[in-house]
């Protein structure tokens, strides 16, 4: 599925933020001319290509294992599931079990993680600044309350 952003295959720690408002912030893959096949370092502190997912109106979200070296073990291997990649759901049994039809089942595979979320929606998008940027300005928006009258 494309959700319109890429995550980098070597970037680990994508960052969840489930509150009122749920994220995933990640860095996204950046086109490079002059990439040898090396592995290449991100650097937290001054790295900007960061991409976000916001899920809407959602009913369950986890982020754990497996990693990408133990995704044969996940339970849709062999299914469609590829590592790095977006997915979503078809007939899952998970959307049957928590009793909300209109929701979707999303499967984010990353380098350390997987982020498994039933969801209205997935929107995705890059964001500005650096990983730690853009988790605090997340972090607000998740948190942020309008005014009572």
């Amino acid at each position: 599925m494309d959700l319109g952003v890429e995550w980098d295959t070597g970037a680990p720690m994508p960052v969840l933020i489930a509150a009122e408002r749920t994220f995933v912030a990640f860095y996204r893959s950046l086109p490079d001319p002059l990439w040898d096949g090396t592995p290449k370092m991100r650097y937290p502190l001054i790295d900007e290509g960061i991409g976000v997912i916001e899920f809407t109106n959602v009913t369950a979200i986890q982020m754990g294992g497996p990693n990408d070296e133990g995704m044969h073990s996940h339970w849709l291997w062999g299914s469609g599931l590829e590592q790095y990649r977006a997915h979503l759901v078809e007939n899952s049994t998970r959307i049957e079990e928590s009793e909300r039809s209109s929701c979707l089942h999303y499967v984010l595979t990353f380098h350390d993680e997987t982020v498994e979320c039933l969801a209205g929606s997935a929107i995705g998008r890059a964001a500005k600044g650096t990983l730690s940027h853009a988790v605090s300005v997340l972090g607000s928006l998740s948190t942020r309350r309008e005014p009572q009258d």
